[in-house]
């Protein structure tokens, strides 16, 4: 009976500590996640830039270059935000990129 008891115990600290790195776990994923989107994107901006740069001076500007110089910088800053910036600003760094905040 005592060893039912001690192994009820021992399971139930061992799942609350599973419960304490959930979070943790879960905000590494998301940030892993959101690391991967946007490194993704940026690599996708910097070809589009080269491939898609006007062959002439006088040529049309396809889409994809124009999205490419509007957005760039702003990838690159919410990348150094995430990489560098303090817990704070890379969750809203986060919340930005799925849509939470404008």
């Amino acid at each position: 009976m005592i060893l039912v008891l001690a192994m009820t115990a021992n399971r139930n600290r061992l799942s609350d500590q599973n419960k304490r790195t959930y979070p943790e776990q879960r905000y590494q994923q998301e940030e892993n996640r959101c690391y991967k989107v946007l490194t993704d994107y940026f690599h996708s901006l910097r070809a589009w830039k080269q491939q898609y740069a006007p062959k002439q001076p006088g040529d049309e500007w396809h889409p994809l270059f124009v999205e490419a110089l509007q957005r760039e910088s702003y990838i690159e800053y919410l990348l150094d935000i995430l990489l560098y910036g303090p817990p704070e600003e890379s969750s809203g760094c986060r919340a930005k990129k799925r849509g939470d905040e404008t």
